[in-house]
Formats: C-alpha cells, sequence, structure tokens
C-alpha cells in the first residue's frame, strides 16, 4: 500500500465539513479547514467537484508535510529509510510540523536511528491513547499508530 493509500484508509473521506474530535473543522481526507477553505469550498457542488476539490486538498497537505519532513530530517546524522520517512510524513500530515515536534523523545531516537524507542514514544504518547478512545467505539478501529509503530518495526 502507498503513503497516499494509508492516509486514505486512516482519514476515511467526508464530503462535507464536519467538527473533528477536537472540535476543529475538517474535510475531505482529514483536511483542517482554514477560513479560505470555507471561501473556496461549496457544499453544494455535485459529489464529483467535491471530491476533485478534496484530492487537491490532499495533494496539498501531502505535499506540505513531506516538505516539513525533508527541513526536520535535513541534519539528522541518521537518514530515516523510506518506510521510516512514510511514518514521519503521515504524522506531519496527520498532527502538522508544530505539534509533531513537541514529540521530542520521538524525534530524538528518530533522528538517531533509535527505531525501537521511537516506535515505543509513539505507544506511549497521548496522542496514541486519545486515538484509541476514539476508535473505541468502532466495529473495526483502525488503530493509526499501531499500524505506525507496526511500519516503523516492518513487522
Amino acid at each position: 500500500m502507498s503513503l497516499i493509500d494509508d492516509i486514505i484508509a486512516s482519514e476515511g473521506y467526508r464530503s462535507d465539513p464536519y467538527k473533528d474530535t477536537k472540535g476543529i473543522w475538517t474535510g475531505g481526507y482529514g483536511h483542517m479547514m482554514l477560513p479560505r477553505d470555507f471561501q473556496s469550498f461549496n457544499p453544494k457542488w455535485p459529489k464529483k467537484e467535491k471530491r476533485e476539490y478534496w484530492t487537491k486538498q490532499l495533494d496539498n497537505d501531502l505535499s506540505i508535510a513531506t516538505q516539513d519532513i525533508d527541513w526536520l530530517t535535513f541534519e539528522w546524522s541518521y537518514k530515516p529509510t523510506d518506510i521510516e520517512k512514510e511514518v514521519l510524513i503521515e504524522l506531519a500530515f496527520n498532527l502538522g510540523l508544530t505539534r509533531l515536534q513537541k514529540f521530542k523523545k520521538f524525534i530524538l531516537y528518530m533522528s538517531k536511528g533509535k527505531i525501537k524507542e521511537a516506535a515505543r514514544e509513539l505507544i506511549d504518547s497521548k496522542w496514541h491513547r486519545d486515538f484509541v478512545l476514539w476508535n473505541s467505539n468502532r466495529d473495526e478501529p483502525h488503530l493509526r499508530s499501531r499500524r505506525l509503530e507496526r511500519k516503523l518495526l516492518n513487522v
């Protein structure tokens, strides 16, 4: 499965804006809506046009997350593998660079190539606990952090 497929599977798709678990307006494939999005999105568009709009947003968000991770890892002594970089990009996509940088131990371990320790930090995070709770009422919980941990550990 490709990175974009992973993100689509994790985020799901909603054609109309909604408030996420944190009360943040979101749309499409987990796109955090900014004021300009409310100006450019038309809820009266047909389904096809909405999907095209959100697909462009997904491509843009993924490009930003990739650039953010390229910047973050630029001076690391350890160069992440392709899979490790995908995990970082998906985290940046989901959290944004500012929130991702608050995972200080995770980033420290990743920057030194201590992948098992980094995966453990991901599982021990409040983000993971919140995500598990959010998924607990679903029929088939899709535990993003558990999947990312497995991806990191090549399990």
